[in-house]
């Protein structure tokens, strides 16, 4: 009896090891291991800053993606596009990271936050870049879908 009871908690005991270490998989000793998409993705943020940022800042910027990336892939396979609250956090967290960086590297006088120029339509732009990539049809329902939401003023 008593041998049977240790040899279910040993079992037991294994599989919550192996579970532990299946659900961290994606870091590394710290270090999130990133797919080919996600590294490309973390290089793009890094901007600027990617030569000279150290690798805390990889670290931590590229586990915060590597999260986002996985709640993004599981929300749109079911179908959701739409952003949730954990998601945003996780971008809030990534930005001040890399604003944190961008002071570090460059200093707080020459850190100046990007504003939105008021005279340039981000979305007729991205829409522009979109022709290329997108079926005609695919193009056209997602340009009146822009329109109607100028008119409606969103």
């Amino acid at each position: 009896m008593k041998t049977r009871l240790i040899s279910k908690l040993l079992i037991l005991a294994l599989i919550c090891i192996t579970f532990l270490t299946s659900t961290s998989a994606g870091s590394n000793g710290g270090k999130p291991i990133l797919s080919g998409e996600e590294g490309v993705q973390l290089s793009a943020l890094l901007g600027d800053l990617n030569e000279d940022a150290p690798e805390s800042v990889r670290n931590d910027v590229g586990t915060l993606l590597h999260q986002a990336d996985s709640l993004i892939k599981e929300r749109e396979a079911q179908g959701n596009y739409e952003m949730s609250d954990e998601e945003s956090e996780l971008w809030v967290k990534i930005t001040a990271l890399l604003d944190k960086d961008t002071i570090r590297q460059f200093g707080e006088d020459n850190y100046q936050e990007d504003k939105p120029d008021p005279n340039l339509d981000y979305g007729e732009q991205t829409i522009s870049n979109l022709r290329k990539t997108l079926s005609g049809r695919d193009w056209n329902k997602l340009n009146s879908l822009r329109e109607e939401l100028q008119v409606r003023g969103e």
